[in-house]
């Protein structure tokens, strides 16, 4: 079982709709913007520019308690599995945003998730997937599935992500590596 990130934004728009931090409209598509992808990207970051522009577009610190609800469905989601399978795995989250990059480098990588979560910055980025991977950890344990670690062996660099969470080939590979070496450990 590896997923953190859909769980993150979720949690998060829900809490920024409530707050009137995060505007469903500014993601929706316009007409062209359903067809061409490029204008849909272009319209979605200019209405967030403007609204932040304007000093409509705030900012929430991320709380570690806006992931409880993740914690729940990933504990449900285990103990389904272990009535079905006689081994159960958790993988903790790569992303290629790292607290040792500088801070041009983490703006960089984070730009996807920012995008998806324009109410965070880098730092709320870094402790929202902190903290995931943090209850993946504890959710092994107290369940006491295979936990397979070693999240930052991937290197957080352009080669081996896509964007802030997608894989390329290398990224792959390595989480393969992982994994496998994960699943042997464990035997």
């Amino acid at each position: 079982i590896y997923h953190a990130t859909n769980d993150l934004v979720v949690e998060s728009r829900r809490r920024a709709l409530a707050l009137g931090l995060y505007r469903l409209e500014e993601h929706a598509p316009s007409r062209l913007g359903e067809h061409w992808l490029s204008y849909y990207l272009v319209q979605k970051n200019l209405r967030h520019l403007l609204r932040r522009d304007a000093g409509e577009a705030g900012h929430m610190p991320f709380e570690p308690a806006l992931l409880e609800p993740f914690r729940r469905r990933l504990t449900e989601l285990v103990q389904a599995a272990q009535a079905r399978a006689s081994v159960v795995v958790l993988v903790t989250f790569a992303t290629q945003l790292r607290a040792d990059q500088p801070p041009e480098v983490q703006r960089a990588a984070a730009a996807s998730s920012l995008g998806y979560m324009p109410f965070f910055d880098v730092p709320d980025l870094l402790a929202g997937y902190a903290e995931a991977n943090r209850i993946v950890r504890a959710v092994a344990a107290e369940t006491g599935v295979v936990l397979v670690e070693g999240e930052e062996s991937i290197p957080g660099d352009g080669e081996h992500f896509a964007d802030t969470v997608h894989l390329r080939d290398p990224g792959l590979a390595l989480q393969a590596e992982r994994v496998t070496r994960g699943l042997l450990d464990s035997a």
